[in-house]
């Protein structure tokens, strides 16, 4: 049970990590103009598989130029006109930081705690 409260105590840890990641490139990130479909390795931090499903959902697009935070935002009575990243439904709010090795392997690193 020690071991059981210890692993979902990692988990929330991480992923309050990948959040605050995700938050500070919202902050200092560029939110580019026009549609775009970032290329990369993807981390969906979504707490349930079917969020994007119903327009919802955030993910890291890590590639070889950025690193993406990306929140769907496809839900009924969202505003639309303000997202610039492609999905298979209305389309999601993305911002970009330039590539880092450090944030990117962060996000590697926390992302395998909290899909553990």
């Amino acid at each position: 049970m020690r071991a059981y409260e210890e692993r979902i105590a990692a988990q929330k840890k991480a992923w309050d990590s990948l959040r605050a990641i995700g938050l500070k490139i919202s902050d200092v990130g560029e939110y580019p103009k026009g549609k775009h479909s970032p290329e990369g390795v993807e981390y969906d931090i979504s707490l349930s598989d079917t969020a994007r499903l119903y327009g919802g959902g955030e993910w890291f697009v890590v590639g070889s130029d950025y690193i993406w935070y990306v929140v769907n935002n496809g839900h009924d009575g969202d505003y639309w006109a303000c997202n610039n990243v492609l999905t298979g439904g209305a389309g999601a709010v993305g911002c970009r930081i330039d590539f880092d090795q450090e944030v990117a392997d962060e996000i590697k690193t926390l992302y395998s705690i909290w899909k553990s």
